[in-house]
């Protein structure tokens, strides 16, 4: 997934697991600020907020 440079998504949840991988730029949520090579995985029914101010390139995975 792409984002763009100030893109923002408010506190949202998700009924599986998201596992995230950020491939170019950064990336961020409530926690902190993740950059290329990071990666970061959410339990399911967490509340995040998303957001990159510089622009990202992410892959974003989620299971059971």
């Amino acid at each position: 997934m792409k984002g763009d440079a100030g893109a923002h998504a408010e506190s949202h949840a998700h009924d599986q697991t998201e596992q995230i991988f950020v491939v170019v730029g950064t990336f961020y949520d409530q926690t902190r600020t993740y950059q290329g090579g990071d990666y970061v995985s959410r339990e399911p029914g967490t509340n995040p907020i998303a957001g990159s101010t510089t622009g990202a390139t992410v892959l974003v995975v989620y299971t059971p």
